[in-house]
C-alpha cells in the first residue's frame, strides 16, 4: 500500500509539475511576446474610453435638452408669429375697409358740393397747407 501511495503521489505530482511547467512556459512566452508599452497604452486607452463615455453621455443628454428647448422656442415663436400674421391680416382688412369708406364719403361729398376735381383726401402722414388749398380753390 505504501508503494501505491508513492506511485499515486508521483503520478499526480508529475501532472501538477507538468501543469505548472506549461503555465510558467505560457507566462514566459507572453512576457517575451508582449510589449509592456503596448499593454500600458491599451490600459490607458481603456481607462480613457470609460472616462470619455461618461462625458459623451453627459454631452448627449445636454444636446437632447437643448434641442428640446429649441423645439419649444420654435413652437412658441411659430405660434406668436402666426398670431401676429393673423392680426396683421385683420388690420389690413380694416385698412382696406376704411379706404373704401373714405372713398365713398369722398364721392358723396364731391357730389353734394360739386367738388369733383378739387377734393383731395390728405393722409395723416402728409402735411397740408390750407392757404395753398384756398388759393387753388378760388
Amino acid at each position: 500500500m505504501g508503494l501505491f501511495i508513492d506511485f499515486y503521489d508521483i503520478m499526480f505530482g508529475i501532472e501538477d509539475a507538468v501543469d505548472n511547467f506549461f503555465d510558467s512556459l505560457s507566462e514566459g512566452v507572453n512576457v517575451l511576446l508582449c510589449d509592456p508599452e503596448i499593454d500600458g497604452k491599451k490600459a490607458g486607452y481603456e481607462r480613457a474610453s470609460k472616462e470619455y463615455e461618461k462625458v459623451y453621455k453627459e454631452l448627449k443628454q445636454e444636446h437632447k435638452e437643448i434641442m428640446e428647448q429649441i423645439k419649444n422656442l420654435r413652437n412658441t415663436y411659430d405660434f406668436k408669429s402666426n398670431m401676429l400674421i393673423d392680426r396683421l391680416a385683420h388690420l389690413e382688412e380694416r385698412r382696406d375697409d376704411l379706404k373704401k369708406k373714405v372713398q365713398c364719403k369722398e364721392e358723396q361729398v364731391s357730389k353734394k358740393y360739386n367738388l369733383n376735381s378739387r377734393l383731395k383726401i390728405i393722409h395723416c402722414s402728409q402735411s397740408f397747407d390750407f392757404s395753398n388749398f384756398l388759393q387753388n380753390s378760388v
